[in-house]
């Protein structure tokens, strides 16, 4: 895990943490959201089988950096859903254990894909704020922030997966207080 990611868990961690039975982390319990909300959620890895098949659903191989990412944590949701990185979700149950799932990254590729989005690119994620998309280039591995829908120009670029969550972890990190509660006006969770 990077590091830049690991100081922002642990330092949501002594709002509370938790583990639930299907291996999702829960970091930073801020009951000021809702009464069962957490800052931060890092869902357990993916087993090279789970990985495998979502290369066949994706209908493409995914960079090392991304498979990385995924065999260290199916998905992550950051500083309250204002940034959310999707992976597998097995279940779309609304109570208990299964509720802690990642965004779907099958649906958000397939179902959901703006049109005129590259071949080659992953949608990895998006922000709350305005529903702007993430993605990855599949060749270069460099990472883009694409305007809201339905545009799919780029608004930011970052060299790689890893350098895209350290900026971003710690860009973001920077709008909240010791207490998970958001410092400045919503519209700042998105890069500039």
């Amino acid at each position: 895990m990077q590091p830049d990611l690991k100081k922002a868990l642990e330092r949501a961690a002594l709002l509370g943490h938790q583990t639930t039975a299907l291996g999702a982390n829960l970091y930073g319990h801020v009951p000021h959201i809702a009464p069962e909300a957490w800052l931060h959620i890092a869902y357990r890895g993916l087993t090279p089988a789970e990985l495998s098949k979502m290369e066949v659903s994706l209908g493409r191989s995914m960079p090392a950096s991304l498979s990385e990412f995924f065999a260290s944590s199916n998905g992550i949701s950051l500083f309250s859903s204002h940034l959310d990185i999707y992976g597998l979700r097995s279940d779309y149950a609304r109570t208990g254990d299964a509720r802690w799932q990642p965004f779907d990254i099958i649906d958000t590729n397939i179902t959901e894909r703006p049109r005129g989005t590259p071949k080659n690119w992953i949608l990895i994620g998006s922000y709350f704020f305005d529903g702007s998309f993430v993605a990855i280039d599949t060749n270069s591995e460099e990472v883009f922030r694409l305007a809201p829908s339905p545009s799919v120009s780029v608004v930011n670029t970052w060299k790689n997966l890893n350098h895209f969550i350290s900026t971003e972890v710690t860009r973001l990190s920077t709008l909240f207080d010791d207490h998970g509660h958001l410092t400045v006006g919503i519209e700042n969770t998105v890069p500039n």
